[in-house]
């Protein structure tokens, strides 16, 4: 092919090849960089919105971790006033337990106690708070003690338990002594200790109490022994 000489054919024809470099380059924008640099921007826009829900998901993650934290010092806690504050039957009988915290108390600040009987059955909630899991039992108290001593007594009492209740409180005043003596009174107060309704049996209470993960093992046993059983 000879190529033009003249200075217009050759003007021609380089505006004719710019006019196909141009064309070559937006056809490889369009059809090649073009789709390239658009799924590009959409990888990006997905891996920013993907970091965000990771980010999301473990912020989630340390709160719940949090919450369970808290959780479990709560039941602990829970658990050290129930193991040390809430009474317990001894062979199925609150008596016993209860007279010797009475007497026991009594002997520690030197003073003594005429007579105590229980009031029962021990009192459930009213209906509308049936959904309470505690009952209450109470111990009638009776002595003979000086002013002095019946606030000493009362306030070791209830030091030792702060849950107790002690009401119906009554001073009957008698005649007064040697002058040297304090004077004694009859004194009487109700003594009531928070207790589990007898429908809550120790193995619910030690569970209701107890670390999370011990309940999960408790459970993943529970199941175990369940497919034993059917094979």
């Amino acid at each position: 092919m000879k190529l033009p000489v003249g200075k217009r054919e050759k003007t021609m024809l380089f505006a004719f090849a710019g006019i196909l470099v141009v064309a070559a380059i937006y056809a490889a924008i369009q059809f090649g960089i073009g789709p390239q640099l658009t799924k590009y921007k959409k990888a990006k826009a997905e891996k920013e919105n993907l970091a965000g829900k990771i980010d999301e998901a473990w912020k989630e993650i340390k709160k719940q971790q949090q919450l369970r934290d808290e959780n479990e010092v709560v039941k602990k806690e829970l658990r050290e006033i129930d193991e040390k504050y809430i009474m317990r039957p001894v062979f199925g009988n609150y008596r016993y337990e209860a007279e010797k915290v009475i007497k026991g108390i009594a002997s520690n600040v030197n003073v003594k106690i005429a007579s105590s009987s229980e009031v029962w059955p021990p009192e459930k909630a009213p209906a509308k708070q049936q959904k309470s899991q505690f009952s209450a039992y109470t111990i009638k108290v009776s002595a003979f003690l000086s002013y002095e001593e019946t606030i000493s007594y009362l306030t070791a009492l209830q030091a030792e338990n702060p849950y107790i209740t002690v009401w119906e409180l009554d001073v009957t005043p008698l005649d007064k002594g040697p002058q040297s003596v304090a004077p004694r009174h009859q004194v009487s107060f109700s003594v009531t200790w928070p207790i589990w309704n007898e429908d809550m049996k120790e193995a619910d209470v030690k569970k209701m109490f107890a670390p999370e993960e011990e309940r999960a093992d408790d459970g993943a046993g529970a199941d175990g022994k369940k497919g034993n059983g059917k094979t």
